[in-house]
């Protein structure tokens, strides 16, 4: 388990500033996700956890910066575990509040219509391999959208043991996506959230000068 001293220290060391005040705060399982307050006011996350989990988020946000799209900025990015013994990202913190405004609905639309503009080759999760010291490129793990389909129903098995779904809903789930039409789908391979739900739509207040 990361200690909050041990972020305090990393974050000022890597970021040149000090920290007034570091926060665990909610992730997924897998991760390890502080709140870092800076002198100046700042507010960053760090986020540890698995290494290709840590390297296709910085991918991704580094990308959709790029394009204009909203999300954190990556501001470091370490693959090894040496320091917090789990790789990690730093990136800033967006502020915001969760909404079921439609606005926002409408909004993020807008913006995943740009996010699902970007193709990828391969399907599935990304997989992101360094090519040279500094750069990278992004693919999808699996070579059709078959395989990434079956991948993802070979799963369902161990949610049913675990208790996550019952054995009705996955036989629902199962005869809804093995369907000829999605099995064979031959169409570009794009970027998606994948875990897309009202719960993770955030509304930002836009700051306007006077």
């Amino acid at each position: 388990m990361i200690s909050a001293e041990q972020v305090r220290a990393t974050v000022a060391d890597l970021l040149r500033a000090a920290v007034t005040s570091v926060e665990r705060v909610r992730g997924s399982v897998a991760n390890q996700d502080f709140a870092v307050d800076l002198v100046d006011g700042a507010r960053f996350v760090l986020k540890a956890g698995p290494a290709a989990e840590i390297a296709a988020e910085a991918w991704t946000c580094q990308r959709l910066t790029v394009l204009g799209v909203p999300v954190p900025v990556v501001m470091v990015v370490d693959r090894d575990p040496a320091r917090l013994g789990l790789p990690f990202l730093i990136m800033t913190f967006v502020e915001g509040m969760a909404s079921a405004d439609a606005e926002v609905a409408r909004d993020a639309g807008r913006w995943f219509g740009q996010v699902h503009a970007e193709e990828l080759s391969g399907w599935g999760p990304i997989i992101v391999a360094a090519d040279h010291p500094g750069t990278s490129h992004c693919r999808g793990r699996y070579q059709s959208s078959r395989e990434a389909i079956a991948a993802v129903l070979s799963g369902l098995p161990a949610l049913v043991a675990a208790g996550v779904l019952d054995a009705p809903l996955a036989d629902a789930a199962r005869d809804l996506v093995s369907v000829e039409e999605l099995l064979s789908y031959q169409g570009p391979g794009v970027l998606l959230h994948n875990d897309l739900k009202p719960a993770h739509l955030f509304g930002a207040q836009q700051r306007r000068t006077p």
